[in-house]
């Protein structure tokens, strides 16, 4: 066999099956209709995540393997405090998909020392434990001074004798 698609729970699949011997010969097709039905009782495990760049700052984490209902998708958020309760208006939870890696630009005019968060859900919408990765200071966007006023010179004026200097 060489493997079924993710299945996920509460839906019907229609499953087909021959064999083949070694002559290559087969026989019938046998056909059968399955509802599929999850009793996961756990959450997927907490995914195990790094930084792995940080222009933009890049995330990367192991796939958080549950082996009962299957991981359904990722999520990360990102905030300047450890408790993303403490702000959570710098980015909700927004999901990434099945892929093992988000980027997060920040406010790079207000540096600040971001925390992300990464956490797995099941094929059951089981929320794993929340990875938080911090230490990540972005920097600001370098201010460009304005250029100094350039300093007019003015040569003395040669002073003949007997002229006069009025100001």
């Amino acid at each position: 066999m060489r493997g079924l698609p993710y299945l996920y729970s509460g839906r019907t699949y229609t499953l087909r099956v021959r064999g083949r011997d070694k002559l290559g010969n087969t026989g019938e097709e046998a056909v059968a209709t399955c509802l599929v039905s999850f009793t996961d009782t756990t959450p997927p495990p907490a995914p195990q995540a790094r930084i792995a760049g940080t222009e933009p700052l890049r995330v990367v984490w192991q796939e958080a393997n549950d082996a009962e209902s299957g991981t359904a998708e990722y999520q990360m958020a990102a905030a300047t405090a450890a408790d993303l309760s403490a702000n959570p208006d710098l980015l909700r939870w927004q999901s990434v998909g099945r892929g093992l890696e988000c980027t997060y630009e920040g406010n790079a005019a207000l540096p600040a020392n971001y925390y992300i968060f990464v956490k797995a859900i099941n094929g059951l919408g089981q929320e794993s434990l929340t990875t938080i990765k911090a230490g990540m200071t972005l920097p600001a966007i370098p201010v460009t001074p304005a250029p100094p006023v350039p300093k007019i010179i003015v040569p003395p004026k040669e002073i003949k004798p007997g002229v006069t200097i009025i100001k």
